[in-house]
């Protein structure tokens, strides 16, 4: 089964491609880059020229309080292209899947919302999400999820886990819902999606809490003092939120349990699974290789080190690395991918001064503070300089062929967004380095 995926690169969107992919079937991953879902003719090309079984259609604008400000972007993104979807989908026999939310409810039932209840979006990314579910078919599927985490992405894990040595965190405690972790979410969505099963979904991890209650499970299941978090009243928040939030947001899985499917465990099993994945994260360092000249073979010794070394085969002038990037966010980029200068021809030569602008524009995106760079002192100073005189730091090399000139660059490049950005940077110059998985 072919199955289109949109908003691939989302939080939910990456693990909806890998659990297509673990249920042997084909993903078409479409992402924001690669294909603008409000460009009508756009969509319809690239779904016709996909040819899939299922679309799950998860691309939406969630800026929730965003949306307040811009209802046409809001309407246009997440109501019209949903249109667009579903009709190139039907366009080609396909069924649709579509991704919606526990904010097209207006939060003031007193027990949990059940997939036959009237909506009644308070905000304006609820009335668009509302348009979006009224723009398919009956042969459709709909699927709303609510409190979404996951490992990609920002979120209210991540958030909380990044406040966790403040000494008090405020959270509010009326409004409450069923957390609901994107990776046991995505399973269950592609399970619908291959049977195309129609109909109104809710899909949510099972277990209610408060966003006060939440972030001290978050804390708990990171072995930190849960009573550091207080409670407080949505009135309190400041400064205060454009849009409303629905203060009952838990959703009732009857359609599932009607269909004799077992709804999502409880949503502090996959709490405590993602938290040990994002603590172990923040003491691993990313490798990054293309392995253009050598194999996985040269990762060898250091692939076995306890979990420290997280290796990605990829360019760093590819958008997955800004990706990873963001993803990941550190606090220095060691980049080491610089041709050497014996490297004979000019273009592969040049190539290092877009992978460091790739790189460096990746570090301004996601705020990264400094890079180490380092470079052939040999194309620094010279060979004869490097090899058999001393050399003084900061010393400019004298341009005497394309190599050298191109190490010029990479240092001025450097100074031009310690200068702009503010991002400081080490330049280190080696000079005949060796090791076990040198070649020659």
């Amino acid at each position: 089964m072919r199955i289109f995926v949109t908003g691939a690169n989302g939080q939910l969107g990456h693990e909806l491609v890998r659990c297509v992919a673990a249920a042997g079937h084909t993903a078409i991953a479409s992402t924001h880059e690669s294909l603008d879902i409000t460009n009508e003719q756009a969509v319809h090309a690239a779904i016709a020229e996909a040819q899939p079984n299922v679309v799950i259609h998860a691309a939406a604008w969630t800026a929730v309080d965003a949306c307040e400000s811009d209802r046409n972007k809001a309407m246009l993104v997440n109501g019209a292209a949903t249109a667009f979807i579903a009709n190139a989908a039907h366009a080609v026999g396909a069924h649709v899947l579509y991704i919606s939310t526990d904010y097209v409810f207006d939060g003031t039932k007193t027990s949990p919302y059940v997939e036959a209840d009237i909506p009644n979006p308070t905000s304006v990314y609820g009335e668009s999400k509302l348009a979006g579910e009224r723009a398919l078919s009956d042969t459709d599927a709909i699927v709303r999820i609510a409190w979404v985490s996951g490992y990609h992405g920002a979120n209210m894990v991540k958030t909380i886990l990044r406040l966790r040595n403040e000494p008090q965190l405020r959270f509010v405690n009326d409004q409450i819902g069923n957390p609901t972790f994107a990776d046991d979410a995505a399973a269950m969505i592609v399970r619908l999606a291959i049977e195309k099963r129609p109909g109104v979904w809710h899909i949510t991890n099972q277990g209610i809490a408060s966003w006060y209650d939440f972030a001290r499970e978050v804390l708990l299941a990171a072995g930190q003092d849960a009573n550091k978090v207080q409670p407080i009243a949505t009135s309190e928040l400041q400064p205060p939120r454009p849009a409303q939030r629905p203060a009952n947001s838990v959703l009732h899985n009857g359609a599932l349990l009607a269909a004799g499917i077992q709804p999502l465990p409880d949503y502090r099993d996959a709490l405590q699974r993602l938290v040990r994945r994002l603590l172990a994260d923040e003491h691993a360092v990313d490798v990054v290789d293309d392995l253009s000249t050598g194999s996985l073979a040269n990762l060898g010794d250091s692939r076995n080190s306890g979990g420290a070394l997280k290796f990605h085969h990829l360019d760093v002038s590819a958008l997955e690395f800004g990706e990873l990037v963001g993803l990941r966010q550190p606090e220095v980029i060691f980049h080491l991918a610089l041709l050497p200068p014996q490297s004979s021809e000019t273009h592969d030569v040049l190539r290092s001064v877009p992978m460091l602008l790739s790189v460096l524009e990746a570090a301004r995106t996601h705020g990264v503070g400094k890079v180490v760079v380092c470079i052939p002192a040999g194309l620094l100073y010279g060979e004869v300089a490097a090899r058999y005189l001393p050399v003084k730091e900061g010393r400019r090399a004298d341009a005497i062929g394309v190599p050298h000139v191109m190490a010029q660059t990479l240092v001025d490049l450097l100074g031009v967004y310690r200068e702009t950005h503010g991002i400081e940077f080490t330049v280190l110059a080696t000079t005949n380095v060796y090791g076990l998985r040198q070649r020659g």
